[in-house]
């Protein structure tokens, strides 16, 4: 059924908006303070580049500078104020929002539209980021514009998309990574044939040329002092896991809704036999106690029980499906798995923090949500009921969790008292 307007997607972005409003002209926060705002506002000074040279090393720390680029360009227009500064991200975080609504509606419907969008806007990550100069904002929204232009076959999209994100921050690699492996596996499967692969020209391109400019400017492929913190110990990737897959998928109350998707998922897999899908249930099941060290095991047998969590849903996918035509809700819930796979692995080798999970948390969000509205033999108001209840909890940890930090509104708390203490200052 159609949704009523005013489009309660406006009304996400109206109360997203009025709250940052509120806190428009406070300062930065923490890397924002140091290195992306004084970045932006440099371009924003001088005549605004994308070339690794259009800022000193010790501002651009190596990563690609389309979202600074950009936010130089927004402060040419709009000024170098705070207000200024936060009204940029801001219109990132509408976009985004508008992305993830846009991503569902065609092939999916307006309710799994409208709910994935309303989980994806109140995580307390996405609300406290909303307004902070951060590029995984930006990153966020060219991984949903890849994922429309991918499921629609739209390549163009895909390309722009992909292009977005990688130029947001080179984390984004992890995305080209779980497409081309979606499209090998595909490839595997008799699915599609290599013409498939014509679309990451331009996305491959755009990647090259990155460190390949980093050493035409400056000597080396990646930032040395991002490099030092990448880490192949096994007992340290071990702990760094733990740590991202609890706040991936149970921090902030989104175990509620991700946990239970992820079993309606497997259970709706149309398998050869009931048992094979209660066989994932339980290796799931098991994979996850030996993850999170409530069953401990010698290091090789960590690595195989997580080669085996990681590929049986793939092999039993694959074996219980042949010659079935794919749709669009099989790859968007592969290439989420691949890719939240790979995301884990990646930021538990490298130097971690959790407010670089928000792209991770937003396509988590999505995939259950679009799993939840995708069960045929769930009805409606079930389906309502499953969506306001993640919602709602999501909505109680925005409200009740409030700690220094960029992921929550604690956040806005630190800001205040900051800015209070200089205005005493500045009045004493």
């Amino acid at each position: 059924r159609a949704l009523k307007f005013p489009h309660p997607v406006l009304w996400l972005i109206i109360v997203i908006a009025a709250y940052q409003i509120l806190n428009i002209n406070l300062g930065h926060f923490w890397d924002e303070a140091w290195v992306y705002a004084p970045g932006i506002r440099s371009l924003g000074n001088d005549i605004p580049s994308i070339l690794p040279d259009a800022l000193p090393v010790d501002l651009s720390r190596g990563h690609p500078l389309l979202f600074q680029f950009l936010g130089g360009l927004w402060m040419k227009v709009f000024g170098l104020s705070n207000a200024s500064a936060h009204s940029y991200a801001l219109l990132v975080t509408v976009l985004c929002t508008l992305a993830v609504y846009w991503l569902l509606e065609k092939s999916f419907g307006q309710m799994a539209a409208f709910f994935a969008s309303a989980l994806v806007a109140i995580q307390p990550i996405f609300v406290a980021q909303s307004a902070m100069l951060y590029p995984e904002m930006m990153m966020t929204l060219g991984l949903i514009l890849a994922l429309k232009g991918y499921i629609e076959l739209q390549n163009w999209l895909f390309a722009i998309g992909l292009s977005i994100a990688i130029y947001s921050k080179e984390t984004a690699i992890v995305f080209f990574v779980a497409f081309m492996a979606w499209d090998f596996l595909l490839l595997m499967s008799s699915r599609s044939g290599l013409k498939s692969f014509a679309k990451y020209l331009v996305p491959v391109l755009v990647m090259l040329s990155h460190p390949a400019l980093l050493y035409l400017y400056h000597g080396w492929f990646l930032f040395p002092g991002h490099t030092g913190y990448i880490t192949f110990n096994i007992q340290d990737i071990k702990w760094n896991a733990r740590g991202v897959l609890a706040f991936l998928f149970e921090k902030q109350n989104r175990g509620w809704i991700v946990y239970p998707a992820i079993v309606l998922g497997v259970l709706s897999l149309r398998l050869r036999k009931i048992w094979f899908n209660l066989l994932l249930i339980g290796i799931g099941f098991s994979v996850y106690k030996v993850f999170v060290w409530k069953w401990v095991v010698p290091t090789w047998l960590y690595i195989v029980i997580m080669l085996i969590g990681i590929f049986s849903p793939l092999i039993l996918w694959q074996w219980s499906n042949r010659g079935k035509t794919l749709n669009s809700i099989h790859h968007l819930i592969g290439i989420s798995y691949l890719l939240l796979i790979g995301f884990v692995i990646f930021s538990s080798m490298n130097f971690y923090t959790p407010r670089y999970m928000l792209c991770a948390i937003a396509l988590a969000s999505i995939a259950s949500m679009t799993i939840v509205w995708n069960v045929g033999w769930i009805p409606s108001f079930g389906k309502i009921i499953l969506s306001v209840v993640g919602i709602s909890l999501s909505g109680y940890s925005l409200l009740t969790e409030r700690y220094s930090g960029e992921l929550n509104l604690g956040l806005y708390d630190d800001l205040r008292v900051q800015q209070n203490m200089v205005n005493w200052m500045v009045e004493n």
